[in-house]
């Protein structure tokens, strides 16, 4: 056994020598495919790594429900409090509205929790201040989007003839509703702003917004319900379903805002395999016409005792 591993590696360490132009580009080819490799794993798994940690530290829950016209507030948290799944609940007063795409806008209140670029969007401002009345953070899908800048104006409607003007104080990411296929996007406001809209939203001096409430629910630790389960409970046993425009799990979220990730991701992968089977041809294309170009040594060492797998 010894021996015939000993035969083996001289047989490998002179082929090489012979061939090693052809076994440096085998070599060099077969290292790009890993690097390739690799390199689409990392991007797939640190994608969505980053995601689930700003989800996390967002607060946003297993599951958030969006809803409109809540009449009393307190007693919906009391019952959803109540239920045994529900380890916490955190209820975010926002406004509904439509903005300059006619769709579906969240107006939500600035907190530092948010990230806000740098104006040459390249990073994250440390420093970051609240917005004044009169101004906003976009959420950067905009940006490209609708191709705004800082200090371009924004309006919003609160009824047929009066509108507020905003200027644009900059875009913040946002890991909820941030990916580019999602309709729904959160613009940022002033604390103060955004209670006054909301109040005119109840008091019905507004016609185009309407009060909201989006409440980020968290299951126990301990539990196993999935997602679905979890939604069936809260829909039964609460009145949410009454007042719920939308609503998303984590997995939910995760999955429309790595959508474009991952279809990157694949054509990445799909690429990579395609060379991994070129490459396999062409080793075993240079393997035979070694053998066969050298068929007087490969005949000495077949009388020997090698057999044509041993060879190869």
């Amino acid at each position: 056994m010894v021996k015939s591993m000993m035969r083996t590696m001289m047989l490998i360490k002179a082929n090489m020598k012979r061939q090693r132009g052809s076994m440096i580009g085998i070599f060099t080819f077969m290292f790009l495919i890993s690097i390739s490799f690799c390199a689409v794993i990392a991007f797939w798994n640190n994608a969505k790594v980053y995601e689930t940690e700003q989800l996390m530290r967002l607060g946003y829950g297993d599951i958030t429900q969006w809803c409109a016209n809540v009449k009393d507030e307190e007693a919906l948290l009391q019952q959803i409090k109540g239920l045994k799944e529900v380890r916490k609940v955190e209820e975010e007063q926002l406004i509904f509205a439509s903005d300059i795409r006619d769709e579906t806008t969240i107006l939500a209140a600035y907190a530092k929790k948010y990230a806000i670029y740098r104006e040459d969007h390249a990073g994250f401002l440390s420093n970051a201040q609240e917005p004044s009345k009169q101004e906003v953070y976009l959420p950067i899908a905009l940006a490209n989007e609708q191709h705004l800048e800082i200090g371009d104006t924004l309006n919003i409607q609160w009824n047929d003839k009066d509108s507020r003007t905003y200027r644009i104080k900059g875009f913040f990411e946002d890991p909820i509703m941030g990916s580019s296929v999602m309709g729904i996007k959160t613009i940022l406001m002033n604390p103060q702003e955004t209670e006054e809209l909301r109040q005119m939203a109840l008091h019905g001096e507004t016609d185009t917004l309407i009060a909201g409430n989006a409440y980020h629910l968290f299951q126990q630790e301990d539990t196993t319900l999935t997602s679905n389960e979890f939604q069936s409970i809260l829909n039964e046993q609460t009145d949410l379903k009454n007042n719920t425009l939308f609503s998303y799990s984590d997995d939910t979220v995760l999955g429309f805002m790595l959508i474009m990730q991952e279809m990157f991701s694949g054509f990445l992968l799909l690429f990579v395999m395609i060379l991994l089977v070129v490459a396999m041809l062409v080793l075993g294309h240079s393997i035979s016409s070694s053998i066969d170009q050298d068929y007087v040594d490969m005949g000495i060492l077949k009388a020997v005792g090698f057999s044509n797998h041993k060879l190869r």
